[in-house]
């Protein structure tokens, strides 16, 4: 199997592969996303570019479809196939296109195309002016149309939409045990990432897992689709931590306190991964939050953690590549970069995803310290087969918190960056593997609340 550097906690771009003009906000316009229905023609033009792009018929690409002005003149540019060979090799061989569905914004039509790849799925992504001419295309992370699973005997779920800035809403889902009227309520916070409310991975739902796992020991859940997920278009280089989850974390935390089922003293955050790290700036937003669950937080500088993961990755099967050599040096020059960031254009983007403000933000963020603020109940879980955040980032609480009576700490030998257990050496490649989150961590979980 060809080694590929996946790095999941920072896989925070979009994929945009090239910018539409048609979609850039114009005065007068609402930036409101409207679900429509597709017509045959656009449903199966969309489908032959997505077989064409996939098996590299480059020249189709460029002869079989209308473009707008800049499309037409992106598509015969030589870093454009350049692009597409870069995406084809990442992704893998297209195992199966669904059917797409649309949405009409700011007069465009967007269609999705949920693909199922041999290395990882994505949404191919077309935009369409109002002569349906294709005038952008991107890569999208991968978001299907098919039914949400049925939840199990004992767990009642239902959509709870959550309201966040600029009358904007994102899909969210309130689980609870199916019997009863008062729950403590445990609100999921994803990593980092454009992620769905499952923090959907290959065939891997953590998030639902946790939520299922508290409902059937009596505690409800609230979990929904990040801000990147829902309107990537609308994460600019100029925005931070702030707008990707403390923001909407707090209006979650303010929407749950309304639901009538939630015991309102009884309301906790778990943060995974980056929300993990970020629970101290979203505990000082917080008033009368019950306690804090952190998973697999770092408690390291995150540009110290991603140097670790594409060196760890890299280095897996004994033999570095020319191309993993050259972005273990690009990582080492991001980092030399961040003395002198000022300086630096604010178009830069570090460690492959991270624009300057997002970095820069992040600079002036000392999650240890600020965790000496926390008074309420913390609970800090952390896997031991976890190569993206480690034993060492556990240590590093344990050395600070430890001797605080409010800190809880526990560790699952097998477990994975998702709290998934697994044997052997960890690596990337077996979050392709489908399992479910470790038992013990709900059970610790749930003694944690009901304490």
């Amino acid at each position: 199997m060809k080694k590929k550097i996946q790095i999941v906690i920072c896989c925070l771009l979009c994929f945009l592969m090239v910018a539409c003009s048609g979609e850039k906000e114009k005065k007068g316009q609402s930036d409101e996303v409207t679900d429509i229905v597709l017509s045959d023609k656009q449903s199966d033009m969309a489908l032959q570019f997505v077989k064409d792009l996939t098996q590299r018929k480059y020249d189709k690409l460029q002869k079989d479809y209308a473009y707008d002005e800049q499309m037409h003149k992106a598509v015969r540019e030589d870093s454009f196939q350049k692009q597409l060979d870069a995406y084809n090799d990442s992704l893998g061989s297209l195992i199966e296109a669904e059917q797409p569905y649309g949405q009409s914004y700011q007069n465009s039509t967007i269609i999705m195309i949920p693909c199922r790849m041999e290395e990882q799925n994505t949404n191919i992504q077309l935009s369409l002016n109002e002569q349906d001419q294709i005038q952008g295309l991107f890569f999208k992370p991968y978001k299907s149309q098919k039914k949400a699973a049925k939840a199990p005997d004992g767990v009642k779920e239902r959509e709870v939409e959550l309201q966040i800035a600029d009358g904007k809403k994102l899909s969210g889902r309130l689980t609870t045990p199916a019997e009863g009227k008062s729950f403590p309520l445990v609100i999921l916070l994803a990593g980092s990432g454009p992620n769905d409310m499952d923090e959907t991975i290959y065939d891997n739902k953590p998030f639902q897992d946790i939520a299922w796992g508290l409902a059937k020991k009596g505690i409800a859940s609230y979990r929904y689709d990040k801000r990147t997920y829902t309107y990537p278009e609308s994460f600019t280089v100029k925005d931070t931590v702030e707008q990707e989850v403390i923001f909407d974390a707090v209006a979650a935390f303010s929407q749950m306190k309304q639901q009538k089922q939630i015991d309102t003293n009884k309301i906790y955050i778990l943060g995974h991964s980056l929300s993990g790290y970020l629970i101290p700036r979203i505990a000082a937003e917080m008033d009368g939050c019950a306690g804090y669950i952190m998973m697999a937080a770092p408690a390291r500088a995150l540009d110290e953690l991603l140097m670790e993961q594409v060196t760890y990755l890299a280095k897996l099967d004994g033999n570095i590549t020319k191309d993993e050599q050259a972005a273990i040096e690009q990582y080492k020059q991001d980092q030399q970069d961040l003395q002198r960031i000022d300086e630096l254009s604010d178009a830069k983007i570090f460690f492959g995803g991270m624009s300057k403000a997002y970095i820069k933000d992040l600079l002036s963020y000392d999650a240890v310290q600020q965790a000496a603020d926390i008074k309420v109940p913390v609970l800090c879980a952390q896997g031991l087969r976890d190569y993206q955040v480690t034993e060492e980032d556990q240590a590093i609480w344990r050395k600070n918190f430890e001797t605080h009576k409010n800190w809880i700490f526990t560790t699952y030998p097998n477990a994975t960056h998702l709290m998934i257990d697994g044997e052997g050496t960890p690596t990337n490649e077996e979050y392709k593997t489908k399992g479910h989150v470790n038992q013990a961590f709900i059970e610790d979980m749930a003694s944690f609340i009901k304490k």
